[in-house]
């Protein structure tokens, strides 16, 4: 008889198994709708990743951009700082002659005063052409003497003579 089933024991185990297939349904579904909502969840992160990657596509383009900005500003910063070394080498030179052209300033000013010290004065030219007038009067004087001293003994000379 136990193979034999009755309706009702036949009917009690459908049910059970209903009952169970309904049980594992429930579950399988509620799998489903956590696997879903990691789905969803898993979604929201790629959509996140996938504009995080792209930021950092487009920070990586930034980057390049900035490195070759970087690159540019040196060489231009390098350039400049041989310009100014070149300027300050040519200041030096520069103050240099300037040192030399004072220097020489100096020594050209104190021959001048030398110099000067060694020219008359006003005052001294004009005495000193004071006294060459009045010498100059004394020699015309002096030579009108002499002139005539000349022809008295020319005259003197004659009359030894003869």
């Amino acid at each position: 008889m136990a193979a034999e089933m009755s309706f009702a024991q036949a009917l009690t185990e459908a049910k059970s198994i209903i009952v169970q297939q309904s049980q594992r349904i429930k579950s399988d579904a509620e799998k489903i709708k956590a696997q879903i909502q990691l789905i969803a969840e898993q979604r929201l992160q790629i959509s996140e990743m996938e504009k995080r990657v792209a930021e950092m596509h487009a920070l990586r383009v930034e980057l390049g951009e900035t490195r070759a900005a970087k690159a540019s500003l040196e060489a231009e910063f390098a350039a400049r700082g041989e310009r100014i070394a070149s300027m300050e080498t040519t200041v030096r030179e520069h103050a240099r002659t300037v040192t030399e052209q004072a220097e020489r300033i100096d020594r050209l000013t104190a021959e001048r005063d030398a110099l000067r010290d060694q020219v008359p004065s006003r005052e001294d030219a004009e005495a000193l052409a004071l006294m060459a007038a009045l010498l100059g009067s004394k020699q015309s004087a002096q030579v009108a003497r002499a002139e005539m001293r000349g022809e008295r003994q020319e005259t003197k000379g004659m009359k030894v003579a003869a």
